[in-house]
């Protein structure tokens, strides 16, 4: 994060609990998870993290966007998701304790908090709800990779798809 600047943390941390992945959170464990963010502004085209890289911990978008995508074996690209406030990245990857499968870089000038992994998962075996939130928030991101996949093998035009997709 070479271009990163740290960003001081007034008022970003006090919509952590307005992420649906914080929101079930008493009042203590968001205030002490805020305390474990670190904040950054990130310029256009300043690399959160890259794909094949071990995944450390997540990312929380609160200002700008962040394109996340992957480079196929054929050296093509593709475009996964593009991310805006609210967004959390890199959950699944830290928690499989996998490589990142994906790219993540700022679009636009952006603000975006990192919490290591260790300060989540010790706030996960504190407190249960953000273990159930943190379960509800990954099944829900198969459902929506399952129902994209769907949608583009579901026999059609190829119009049809491109439509499908410029839609979602």
């Amino acid at each position: 994060m070479s271009s990163a600047q740290s960003v001081k943390k007034n008022g970003y941390s006090r919509s952590l609990g307005s992420l649906p992945l914080f929101s079930s959170l008493p009042h203590a464990g968001i205030r002490e998870l805020e305390t474990k963010l670190i904040f950054a502004r990130h310029a256009t085209g300043s690399i959160l993290f890259r794909q094949g890289e071990k995944a450390k911990g997540i990312f929380l978008v609160f200002e700008g966007r962040v394109r996340v995508f992957a480079n196929a074996i054929d050296e093509r690209t593709a475009l996964l998701k593009v991310a805006g406030p609210g967004a959390v990245l890199g959950l699944a990857a830290m928690l499989s304790e996998n490589p990142d499968l994906t790219t993540a870089q700022a679009t636009e000038p952006s603000v975006v908090a990192r919490l290591w992994g260790d300060d989540l998962i010790n706030s996960m075996q504190k407190y249960p709800q953000l273990l159930r939130a943190v379960a509800q928030f990954l099944a829900a991101e198969c459902i929506e990779t399952a129902t994209e996949a769907l949608l583009l093998r579901v026999p059609s035009s190829s119009f049809q798809r491109l439509a499908t997709a410029l839609l979602r």
